[in-house]
């Protein structure tokens, strides 16, 4: 198989082989092959889930209900900050590396005010009749 990357990956690659802690291309693509796979693998699972969260939007929207554009936004910026506050964490603890004790709690609150946390089934209306 051959791989045609753009210079922004050849520099990413080029780094983490002089960082020392991979000896070839071939190291830095497998790690971030299995790094990517929780995420992925995640995705998956959720299709059904995000699948009836959009159907959901559309039948709002159709409705009337719905946000403005920048109350969109700023919900958006809002789950996005929830989203990769959850992902630094679980790559730091992937990696081993020690990660604070109040970040859990306030990822994981996060995470069930949007409406994923284990204390509301998937699908269950949280807070805002958005979806």
């Amino acid at each position: 198989m051959t791989i045609t990357l753009g210079p922004e990956q050849e520099r990413l690659i080029a780094q983490a082989i002089e960082s020392g802690a991979y000896q070839d291309p071939q190291q830095v693509i497998e790690r971030a092959l299995v790094a990517l796979r929780p995420a992925d693998d995640r995705l998956h699972e959720d299709r059904d889930w995000i699948e009836g969260k959009i159907e959901r939007a559309f039948a709002q929207f159709e409705r009337g209900e719905f946000y403005t554009a920048e109350a969109s936004r700023a919900n958006m910026e809002q789950r996005k900050a929830a989203w990769v506050a959850e992902d630094e964490f679980i790559s730091a603890f992937s990696w081993g590396l020690p990660a604070p004790r109040f970040r859990l709690h306030q990822i994981s609150s996060e995470y069930r005010s949007a409406g994923r946390g284990r204390g509301r089934g998937r699908g269950q209306a949280g807070g805002r009749a958005m979806a």
